[in-house]
């Protein structure tokens, strides 16, 4: 009879060091940092929802076509092709079904 396989699994990445604890308090820290500054400056919820209309619009169109790209859309937008039996849906080329 075989001996089961056994596998020796060595995890060096998942130790963290004091520099890797330094790296991650200095994030937080710069997080922190960040929102504290940003809170500090007056908004209102226009300048929040809208960035005061002051976004250029290449700025908005690569929000829009990331957001259209994401993971999640492409994913479903491809099995709402196959279940649909749709060739034409914005990820799924022509005749690929």
């Amino acid at each position: 009879m075989d001996a089961p396989i056994t596998l020796a699994l060595s995890l060096p990445l998942a130790v963290f060091g004091a520099i890797d604890w330094c790296i991650v308090a200095g994030y937080f820290a710069l997080m922190i940092y960040m929102g504290v500054i940003a809170a500090r400056k007056d908004q209102d919820t226009r300048e929040y929802f809208l960035a005061d209309r002051s976004m250029p619009t290449w700025a908005v169109a690569i929000s829009i076509v990331a957001t259209s790209l994401s993971a999640a859309t492409f994913v479903s937008c491809c099995g709402f092709a196959l279940a649909f039996d749709l060739g034409t849906s914005e990820q799924v080329p022509r005749g690929a079904r």
